[in-house]
């Protein structure tokens, strides 16, 4: 089920202005003020509404799945999907846009989020999610407005996809080429995983010890990153991560670790952060990567495509290093908030906002999202000690699932963490997983203590205008610094320019965004 093809667009929506009218509901059940989508009459007439999406290959057979079909059918809804090719989306939305032919709802992240914005084709839903979407509220918690709000004008224009479970990355090694090479302790602190790196690359000089990109390293530096584009909070400002107290120090550790043959070689372009993280898979099922951080499913997936010609091959999951700086031990949580269902201004036009906000009410209401996640009762689960368990074979993993409605990631809705996890498990106890399944449940559960929630990339002004040429050299400087082009003075001088031509504004522009949110809470 693992799908590393950066398969969510980033929900990085920022705020500037006060949310606690807002919070307040956060915790709300059902709206009493509106009716509800699930309450209407079999007899009446349903709503319709158009929907347009993207969607990859995975799931353009199974657009006419049991539990859409089932949801609307519940909720006395005609939706007219528009499913379109996730290749060049942005590029059809204009299109679209420019045709004037505007759906009711289009569906898409921050890219296109922002694109709709610039056309004036959505609106603010704020008000709609106070008097006719509680069930939504309810499924933020009051932090998680930082992913949802505007930057620029602090409003919300998007009801997210939900995967309310954290777990995801861990890091992980070779546990039998570290048995062989005569390493019996699994590491824990920095200078454990440097002894064993070090070790592997002298008796295994064609394997890489850590491969991966830097920006999977720094939260081992007390950095918060998540991502390659490098913001975070330290000492309660929004920065970049190079304004870090700790960046220095993890330059020069990058620099050494480069020059011994220790950090991957291509980590620019093979890493869980990069553009091209498949290259990173490929790494790990090929046995050339000895150890990385990324999604926990690798341990089981490499381990499996390894063991046909090895059956002691062994990808094994572990705790984060410890930190060199403080003894800290940090691992970034899975997004919560994906994608996003923008109300238009056609669904404004034909009166049709609090309808439709009616049947999204519903969706993440109790019966919704347990529709949305456990599928129709009788058929697709069961009750057992008055727990929803799914059957066989939509259990069996998330390609069954997500082809029958279970999760099915191109319409907006809410899946559960329990869900998530009995398909992760295929529906197996943890006493029957095999070794390989195994280490991947203990790289999601196994890391729960050391989770953080990684910084949003807040969608400024100045971000959106500058950011396709600013953050291209910044990535540049910081490889170039790494690899010996340039001495870390030279990248701070680098940096310093840089600034004046943008990034400073940037960061202001995202610091000042972000002060407004915190006091608002």
């Amino acid at each position: 089920m693992k799908n590393r093809n950066k398969r969510i667009l980033s929900a990085t929506l920022a705020g500037l202005i006060a949310v606690s009218a807002l919070s307040g509901c956060s915790g709300g059940g059902s709206s009493s003020s509106s009716k509800s989508a699930s309450s209407a009459s079999s007899s009446e007439k349903p709503l319709e509404f158009s929907y347009m999406s993207c969607i990859n290959a995975a799931f353009a057979e199974h657009t006419n799945n049991k539990v859409l079909s089932e949801m609307q059918k519940k909720a006395n809804v005609k939706i007219d999907f528009t499913w379109v090719p996730e290749s060049n989306y942005d590029s059809k939305v204009s299109a679209m846009l420019a045709s004037g032919n505007i759906p009711d709802i289009i569906n898409g992240g921050t890219s296109t989020r922002a694109l709709l914005l610039s056309q004036g084709a959505i609106v603010s839903i704020d008000d709609l999610l106070k008097s006719n979407g509680q069930n939504v509220l309810k499924r933020f918690t009051d932090d998680e407005y930082l992913y949802l709000r505007n930057a620029d004008d602090g409003k919300i224009y998007s009801i997210p996809t939900i995967v309310d479970f954290p777990y995801c990355f861990t890091w992980a090694y070779r546990s039998d080429i570290a048995k062989q090479d005569g390493i019996t302790k699994d590491p824990v602190t920095w200078d454990d995983w440097k002894t064993m790196w070090e070790t592997v690359k002298k008796k295994n000089p064609k394997m890489v010890p850590y491969c991966g990109d830097i920006y999977s390293l720094m939260p081992a530096f007390d950095m918060n990153v998540g991502d390659k584009i490098g913001f975070m909070v330290e000492d309660g400002k929004y920065i970049m991560c190079c304004d870090s107290k700790n960046f220095t120090k993890f330059l020069n550790e990058m620099r050494s670790m480069y020059k011994s043959g220790i950090l991957d070689p291509e980590f620019t372009t093979r890493g869980t952060f990069s553009d091209t993280a498949n290259n990173l898979d490929n790494a790990e099922n090929s046995g050339l990567a000895f150890s990385w951080m990324s999604w926990a499913a690798g341990t089981q997936d490499a381990t499996n495509m390894l063991q046909k010609a090895d059956k002691n091959a062994l990808y094994k999951s572990i705790a984060p290093p410890k930190s060199p700086i403080d003894g800290s031990q940090r691992i970034p949580a899975r997004n919560k908030l994906y994608y996003g269902a923008c109300f238009t201004v056609n669904a404004q036009k034909e009166n049709k906002l609090e309808s439709i906000m009616n049947y999204f009410n519903y969706v993440y209401s109790d019966k919704g999202a347990h529709l949305s996640s456990y599928g129709i009762d009788g058929e697709m689960n069961t009750t057992e000690d008055g727990k929803a368990k799914i059957k066989s074979p939509y259990v069996d993993n998330f390609i069954n699932a997500r082809a029958n409605g279970i999760n099915f990631t191109p319409f907006t809705h809410y899946f559960s963490g329990d869900a998530f996890m009995q398909i992760t498990l295929g529906g197996k106890s943890k006493d029957q997983l095999s070794e390989p399944t195994q280490q991947f449940y203990n790289g999601l559960v196994g890391n729960k203590d050391y989770l953080f929630a990684p910084t949003p990339c807040l969608q400024t002004k100045a971000y959106q205008d500058q950011q396709g040429v600013i953050m291209p050299k910044l990535t540049t400087m910081i490889a170039e610094c790494v690899i010996g082009k340039i001495s870390v003075d030279d990248f701070y001088t680098q940096y310093k320019a840089l600034k004046s031509q943008g990034l400073q504004e940037i960061i202001d522009q995202g610091n000042e965004a972000y002060q407004k949110i915190v006091k608002a809470k």
